[in-house]
């Protein structure tokens, strides 16, 4: 009896420590997995990268979109044609909204691309994008980690030749192996300021737009607006041709504390709208006597007052076939109402397609970008330019290689 008793409490225990055991399996099993998964999420993070990449080559196609103008597609074709009869080109494949050109291996392909500057076109073909050192990650998590990156294919426009370096903007997925998923690039435009000579320009011409902006001082700004509108032998096409911004405010210094704010709002002086600690709003133009009020109000403290000029800026135009007189008429008046008074000319500026910049880089504009309006400062109503009064032009303009992508004129002389 005892030896039965004996071996089915070791049968028990037996059990209880295999069942013991596979519970710490299961338990380091877990903790494994938790671990592996958790280092798992660790090796993955998002990188960014700025970086400069060098064109090694373009495919032999261009492609070539003209849209729906006729007149273009006739004369890209035209083009076409002519550079196929030169062995330029050994053929062309049409699509529907442009061509598609086949060069002869070993071609230049930006060289191809410059028979088609003139036109309003958009072109790319497929390069092949080096990059000749290891890149500079920044990782999500805060760190960063050098990468080499293979050669990408990217779709450029072929106006930048081999050799040219593109900035891009980079992003994919790292790991401690490197690069773990496809790469993500757009191109980065570089902004420039560059003063240029007006050789670049093909023409300005002046229009009858003109806009004067200046200031209207304190006293006198409750002006009639329409009264604008209403001068003879001027067009505006509405009172949104006129921009003004009247400062219905004090200045005051020292700012003023909650005591003296409260203090001025509770005064019984009806064009008092609002205070705040550095300015009071009024309902009054007479300058002298709120001086003299708040001075009553804050005997034993030395205020300073400034009383800001409103600003005004109005867009017009002019009748045509206005004597010298009639112009003058219309500027003495505008002048009368406005003091500081600064008239400026809208003129087109229309640029040569090529550009030198950035030192002796050549730069290329696009058809559409290169005229600009401008709003030229002129003394007198009647005064006009052209593109030989101009010495040098001040240009802000954004490049994607040898592209420009945007350009705005800051300065003319």
């Amino acid at each position: 009896m005892e030896k039965k008793e004996l071996l089915k409490y070791l049968v028990i225990l037996i059990v209880i420590m295999f069942c013991i055991q596979m519970f710490s399996f299961y338990r380091q099993t877990l903790e494994k997995s938790a671990k592996e998964l958790e280092e798992t999420k660790e090796e993955f993070s998002t990188g960014f990268a700025e970086a400069y990449g060098k064109i090694n080559y373009y495919s032999k196609e261009v492609f070539i979109k003209f849209g729906e103008d006729e007149g273009v597609a006739e004369n890209v074709k035209n083009i076409a044609q002519e550079l196929i009869t030169r062995g330029k080109i050994e053929y062309i494949n049409t699509i529907h909204d442009g061509i598609i050109l086949i060069l002869p291996v070993g071609s230049d392909v930006t060289e191809i691309r410059g028979y088609f500057l003139e036109e309003d076109i958009s072109v790319n073909s497929q390069a092949r994008i080096i990059f000749e050192d290891p890149i500079n990650f920044t990782l999500t998590n805060g760190s960063a980690k050098l990468i080499p990156l293979q050669p990408i294919t990217y779709s450029l426009d072929p106006i930048n030749p081999v050799g040219e370096e593109i900035k891009f903007d980079i992003t994919s997925v790292i790991t401690e192996a490197g690069i773990a998923d496809d790469i993500n690039l757009s191109l980065l435009p570089i902004e420039l300021i560059d003063v240029i000579s007006n050789i670049y320009l093909k023409n300005a011409e002046c229009k009858n737009n003109f806009n004067v902006e200046g200031s209207v001082s304190w006293e006198r700004r409750k002006i009639n607006l329409s009264s604008f509108i209403e001068i003879k032998n001027i067009i505006m096409s509405n009172k949104e041709d006129i921009k003004y911004e009247e400062k219905n405010f004090i200045l005051v210094r020292p700012i003023l504390n909650s005591s003296e704010i409260e203090k001025i709002e509770n005064m019984n002086l009806s064009y008092i709208l609002s205070a705040s600690p550095d300015r009071v709003y009024v309902n009054t133009t007479e300058k002298e006597k709120t001086i003299q009020d708040f001075n009553s109000i804050f005997p034993d403290k030395n205020i300073s007052f400034e009383f800001p000029e409103s600003e005004l800026l109005i867009n017009f135009s002019l009748k045509d076939n206005l004597t010298d007189d009639e112009i003058k008429n219309i500027q003495n008046i505008l002048s009368d109402e406005i003091d500081n008074e600064n008239f400026k000319r809208e003129c087109l500026l229309s640029f040569k397609n090529n550009i030198t910049s950035d030192g002796d880089k050549i730069l290329y504009l696009n058809k559409r970008k290169s005229d600009i309006k401008y709003y030229y400062g002129i003394n007198n109503l009647n005064e006009t330019i052209n593109q030989y009064d101009i010495d040098k032009i001040t240009i802000k303009f954004e490049s994607i290689g040898r592209e420009v992508i945007s350009i705005e004129i800051l300065d003319i002389q």
